[in-house]
């Protein structure tokens, strides 16, 4: 009897492990394959600004093919005098994807994060149903020429 029920506790803790529980969300996290990891640590348009941010992706309930990015800064500090006067580090975040929908589709978010973590900016973009290559890169904002101001990330994924 205690046999018994001894394996039924390891076969459900067992099964737990394998499937996996959460708590029930509204936009459930894409499960994704994140090359070079999920921040992104760059610089930015004055005061030798810098810092790092994550992205974050959800697909929204009840918007088929969409992703929701959230950028999220982990604070962001400047040098000198200039930075006291205006203490915003300014970048662009280029998001480039391919998927079933699309080939090489790039959208430019402007993004302006201060000294104070938990900042956040959000996109839907609508990179279509199925598999996904998407990449998040840094550039410069005051230059007709796109400067790489960081390594992109790239994320592998299914969009439902």
């Amino acid at each position: 009897m205690i046999r018994r029920f001894g394996i039924a506790i390891v076969m459900a803790v067992a099964a737990t492990m394998l499937v996996g529980t959460s708590a029930a969300s509204a936009e459930p996290q894409l499960l994704r394959v994140a090359l070079y990891g999920e921040n992104i640590a760059t610089g930015g348009d004055h005061a030798y600004c810098r810092g790092a941010y994550g992205v974050r992706m959800v697909s929204p309930v009840g918007k088929r093919g969409v992703v929701r990015m959230t950028l999220l800064s982990h604070g962001f500090r400047g040098d000198g005098a200039a930075w006291k006067r205006d203490p915003h580090c300014r970048f662009l975040a280029i998001v480039s994807y391919t998927s079933s929908r699309t080939l090489f589709s790039e959208n430019v978010i402007p993004v302006s994060f201060s000294s104070r973590p938990g900042e956040r900016v959000v996109r839907d973009l609508a990179i279509g149903s199925g598999p996904a290559k998407i990449e998040v890169g840094t550039y410069a904002r005051n230059s007709r020429v796109r400067l790489l101001q960081s390594y992109p990330l790239v994320f592998w994924t299914v969009i439902p």
